[in-house]
């Protein structure tokens, strides 16, 4: 059985630390090394900043994770403020910069007013 987990909060730096140990959970349940556990924790870290960042005031995150073996998918999103997907490389600097080196299929859209942050954590070839 493959396990999704799917949670609803407030997008707000209180609640980063539960998105961290919510991920490291599901990383240990998709069987990841303890690097990759670490990783995925930094990756949904640094994408609930990206989505704080260009979010509406009051907004929910909605966030899951999707646990195979050996293989973490994570998909994040926020309402947003944001009228088009803009070059986070060059916006949000650090945030991008970890993000995009601690995760793999890193994409970002902006559907129906909703950014939209999908990664995988899983071990390389």
């Amino acid at each position: 059985m493959n396990p999704t987990i799917e949670l609803r909060l407030p997008a707000t730096a209180e609640f980063v630390s539960l998105l961290r140990t919510i991920s490291g959970a599901a990383a240990a349940r998709s069987d990841l090394s303890i690097d990759l556990l670490d990783d995925s924790k930094i990756a949904c870290s640094e994408a609930a900043i990206l989505l704080m960042n260009n979010a509406v005031p009051n907004a929910d995150f909605a966030w899951s994770w999707a646990c195979e073996d050996k293989h973490l998918n994570i998909r994040a999103s926020a309402p947003s403020v944001l009228s088009e997907l803009p070059d986070f490389s060059s916006m949000e600097g650090f945030t991008w910069i970890v993000l995009s080196a601690v995760s793999k299929n890193l994409t970002t859209e902006l559907v129906n007013g909703f950014l939209i942050i999908e990664f995988s954590i899983f071990e390389s070839n």
